[in-house]
């Protein structure tokens, strides 16, 4: 079902001096329709697709602007980047990291443990390759238990896959008409100046 949304009489004017309004952007008006539809695959997978469209008719643009308006721009331009700085500032301030550098000399923590403390695991023994469970090339095999080194990693793979299975495409297609655009500049006449 499609939704439609309506502006006219859109203006923009500036007030300078003793209330003189100045048009920056004359009466204008657009009409706009959104719809979205929604599938599913008919693949196995089944996943919805949606997809988001939107259509603009603008009325033609009219704009005029004058030399006052243009040093009026140009100061609220400097004043908004200006503001920006400032809070791109505070937010870089305010920024620490989250986790904390280890202490010198603090030994790397290890899954394997000995009868004489801590031992590092033997990387010979280990294949990154190798299948949970099966033989490796010393013939030892991996823990597949709970406690096992990689038991989060399989837990992090079946989320991912799960994850990727139920997500959807959405697909956005956009079209903007506008017939005609005027921009018209003007400045005090010089016999006005004197």
């Amino acid at each position: 079902f499609p939704w439609s949304i309506s502006l006219s009489q859109f203006s923009i004017y500036t007030l300078l001096g003793h209330q003189q309004s100045l048009s920056l952007l004359e009466p204008m008006g657009c009409t706009s329709t959104l719809a979205v539809t929604s599938k599913v695959q008919s693949s196995s997978e089944g996943r919805p697709s949606f997809v988001v469209c939107l259509h603009v008719d603008l009325q033609p643009v009219h704009v005029k602007c004058s030399n006052p308006q243009v040093q009026l721009l140009y100061e609220l331009f400097l004043s908004w980047s200006s503001t920006w700085a400032r809070l791109q500032r505070l937010v870089s301030l305010r920024q620490t990291p989250s986790v904390p550098d280890p202490p010198a000399g603090a030994a790397p923590s290890s899954p394997v443990r000995s009868s004489t403390g801590t031992a590092l695991p033997d990387t010979s023994t280990c294949s990154p390759s190798a299948d949970f469970g099966s033989p490796t090339e010393q013939g030892d095999s991996v823990p597949t238990g709970d406690d096992g080194p990689f038991a989060d990693t399989v837990t992090l793979e079946q989320q991912t896959s799960s994850i990727e299975g139920t997500s959807g495409k959405v697909s956005l297609w956009m079209q903007w008409m506008l017939p005609k655009v005027t921009v018209q500049l003007f400045a005090p006449e010089p016999a006005a100046r004197k």
